[in-house]
């Protein structure tokens, strides 16, 4: 569990919350009595949860272009309706119903009122601007742990790793004390990532187990993940290619008290119809988790949209009736 917790979340499994970080195998513990058993049923065929015991249908993936593809294709459908390099200082409550969103581009601060709010944010930038609307739940927000986590991307002669990489790749367990938490055989896990006899490494550095080195130099974490390279898969000479990007404030933590933070989030749009907050903080932080959590919100947005306009209907029609 150790090693599947540091590559899905660079975390910490002794502090994070298995109900938020797996709670697919939580799940089936609840269905069958324990994961064990839900495998076996499912290897076999015997179990009555139908999709819910189906190990075989998760799997790694990415487009031929990679993930950003994603974002890109979004902000293409949104054309003109897209507004980039908007700082947004904060958002409140609106005299007489709705919000007020403070937005700043460079030195220039502007306000605009809006009947409904979806904040998709990471949770500390959630936290910040949901001060003014109640500063207990934004404290909330901001306690929930981002560690740092840098991505070192390595590119070499195929004929220069000794290791076949015949798999995804790998993850390493606390105990070994190994200065990356995985490596991902990106080329044998996706087309195009690497042109005829080469190989693409992609190592994930720092997270909750060593947070420090996260924010060490590019070239040094280059030269860091070099060294594993060439200790756990054999790597004869020096990358062809090397890249890196850190995130300092990386992948957040569920923590063991995340149930009763999420509870705090709900009140908190509860008590301010037409709020919502949505986010990688919620169920997961996988593409698959983050489209569904999304999804979700946009159901829970257009439902109160709908409600909405048919109140205001309805209120128009008693209107009329009262003057006639």
């Amino acid at each position: 569990m150790d090693p599947l917790v540091a590559g899905l979340y660079a975390g910490d499994p002794e502090q994070l919350s298995v109900s938020a970080v797996f709670p697919h195998l939580k799940r089936l513990e609840r269905i069958y009595g324990s994961v064990v058993l839900a495998a076996i049923k499912s290897r076999f065929g015997s179990g009555t949860g139908g999709s819910a015991c189906n190990f075989a249908r998760r799997a790694l993936f990415s487009f031929r272009d990679g993930l950003g593809v994603l974002p890109q294709a979004i902000a293409r459908h949104l054309a003109d309706r897209l507004f980039l390099n908007q700082y947004v200082e904060s958002v409140r409550r609106a005299a007489g119903g709705g919000f007020v969103v403070t937005v700043r581009q460079h030195r220039v601060a502007h306000s605009s009122k809006a009947d409904s709010v979806v904040i998709a944010l990471p949770a500390y930038a959630a936290a910040r601007i949901t001060v003014q609307l109640d500063p207990s739940v934004a404290e909330t927000l901001a306690q929930i742990s981002h560690p740092p986590l840098a991505v070192v991307f390595l590119g070499y002669r195929a004929h220069a790793i000794a290791h076949s990489l015949d798999g995804a790749g790998m993850l390493t367990p606390a105990v070994e004390k190994r200065n990356v938490l995985g490596i991902m055989f990106s080329s044998t896990l996706f087309a195009g990532r690497a042109p005829p006899g080469h190989a693409a490494l992609t190592a994930f550095v720092g997270g909750a187990r060593r947070p420090q080195l996260a924010l060490l130099k590019p070239g040094e974490l280059q030269d860091l993940v070099h060294d594993e390279v060439r200790r756990l898969v054999g790597a004869r000479a020096a990358p062809l290619l090397a890249r890196t990007h850190v995130w300092h404030r990386g992948l957040p933590q569920p923590g063991l008290d995340h149930a009763p933070r999420i509870a705090q989030v709900a009140a908190l749009e509860g008590g301010h119809p037409g709020l919502f907050l949505t986010g990688n903080y919620f169920s997961g932080v996988s593409t698959v988790a983050c489209v569904q959590q999304a999804t979700e919100t946009a159901r829970r947005v257009q439902h109160y949209l709908a409600s909405r306009r048919a109140g205001d209907e309805a209120l128009s029609q008693g209107c009329e009736l009262i003057q006639k």
